[in-house]
């Protein structure tokens, strides 16, 4: 097994933080997301999520379908709400049959204060003991994002919602598609483990999720081994305002607390009356990588060309003798 290169992200501080950041105090806890009613529910985000069709078997029933797929076979009469052309009977549904899927998603709200409020336009949730600032490595940056003292990464990209990416995000399954191929024409072998989900919010929002593992190979830089990168990339399409938060961790999965930040992304009320352009406050992210999906950002090509900035400046200025290990060349960067 290779030398993992976990501690890249920690020990270039420098490259992540461009200006004096804005620290966010706040209780931490878990960014909590379960698929059955909570007692508090006042203090989860509802949601509705769909995901797609499901082909009844041999031997099913509707208790053991919801149990498995809602969590909970006593929402099965849910299944019935959902399909009453399919399923006139209960007791009754047929092998083959395509059953249209749904379920409650409760996002647990941040404790405290509601977020980050922008010249009154929109609120945004913020990460619990963050700092926000400016991050950028070779041609990747953002000019805002949550950085938590663990090293994970959440960018964030408010813009003006935009037909093109109305009409893609509107087609999500030929959207998943195209970004499968995309993935795999790209970056064969070093995206892996995508996942995509939608769901809808209580007041008509549209929320879509991404998550990925991009893989860092070492030996492109000198190094023995690879840097697995868990991300997530979400999407809140409110009325004039679309929201995308990519985060990303070295050691842990980002869909929690992405999920987090696109169910609590809110337009604040008359924001189409009293705005101009809401791109006009920069809260953006970019990099020179492009692709052919309209209005949604590049995720892919930004993780590319961030680490390979990161890793790049790294090998450029800890460049060792040549009888000196790929390993304590790695502890020459961590130290």
């Amino acid at each position: 097994m290779g030398l993992h290169l976990r501690a890249g992200l920690g020990v270039l501080t420098a490259f992540f933080m461009l200006a004096a950041p804005l620290t966010v105090s706040a209780k931490t806890y878990y960014y909590e997301t379960c698929y059955q009613a909570p007692e508090e529910l006042e203090n989860y985000i509802v949601l509705e999520e769909d995901f797609g069709e499901y082909e009844v078997q041999e031997g099913d029933c509707l208790w053991n379908i919801s149990e498995r797929l809602l969590g909970n076979g006593e929402e099965y009469p849910r299944l019935v709400e959902m399909n009453p052309e399919l399923i006139l009977d209960p007791d009754l549904i047929y092998p083959h049959t395509f059953l249209q899927m749904s379920r409650k998603v409760y996002v647990r709200k941040k404790e405290g204060p509601a977020g980050l409020e922008i010249a009154q336009l929109f609120r945004t949730g913020v990460v619990d003991g963050c700092t926000v600032g400016l991050v950028q490595a070779g041609e990747a940056y953002a000019s805002m994002a949550f950085m938590r003292p663990d090293d994970a990464r959440i960018l964030c990209r408010i813009r003006d919602r935009e037909q093109g990416s109305e009409e893609a995000l509107a087609e999500w399954e030929e959207c998943c598609e195209a970004i499968e191929e995309y993935a795999e024409k790209e970056y064969e072998g070093l995206v892996t483990d995508l996942a995509f989900e939608h769901y809808q919010s209580e007041t008509g929002e549209q929320i879509y999720l991404f998550s990925y593992t991009y893989t860092v190979q070492g030996e492109k830089y000198g190094l023995k081994g690879t840097l697995p990168v868990y991300v997530s990339h979400g999407i809140c399409q409110a009325e004039h305002i679309q929201a995308e938060f990519v985060g990303f961790h070295t050691q842990d999965d980002m869909e929690d607390v992405v999920r987090y930040l696109a169910a609590s992304f809110e337009e604040l009320p008359d924001a189409g009356r009293r705005r101009g352009s809401v791109n006009d406050n920069n809260i953006t992210f970019g990099s020179t990588k492009e692709w052919d999906l309209p209005g949604v950002y590049n995720s892919f090509g930004w993780m590319e060309e961030y680490f390979d900035g990161i890793f790049s400046q790294a090998a450029r200025e800890n460049a060792a003798p040549e009888d000196r290990s790929a390993k304590d060349r790695v502890l020459h960067m961590i130290l």
